[in-house]
């Protein structure tokens, strides 16, 4: 059975290259989760952000970049000021 990698990819040098080829290019296959917290964003008008992390590595036919892609992090959590007063304290 062939493992799948989601939400990542590996970007490699075209071996055929011309004057308007990418320096690299590789494709990516996204997780369901990923999409689903995407499309979540588009339904509430608001913009996506992704994470991507990027490692250089040594192949067979040359140096490659080899990435991984996460959704990005973002401040989803506001602590609200409580104020105390002197009688919750116990002593």
């Amino acid at each position: 059975m062939e493992k799948k990698y989601y939400d990542s990819t590996n970007l490699f040098a075209p071996r055929n290259r011309t004057e308007k080829s990418p320096d690299y290019r590789g494709d990516v296959e996204l997780s369901a989760e990923l999409c689903a917290y995407i499309a979540g964003k588009f339904k509430n008008d608001e913009t996506p952000k992704i994470e991507i992390s990027m490692w250089t590595k040594q192949g067979q036919y040359g140096d490659y970049f080899n990435c991984r892609i996460k959704q990005g992090w973002e401040k989803t959590f506001t602590p609200k000021k409580q104020e105390i007063s002197d009688d919750e304290i116990p002593f």
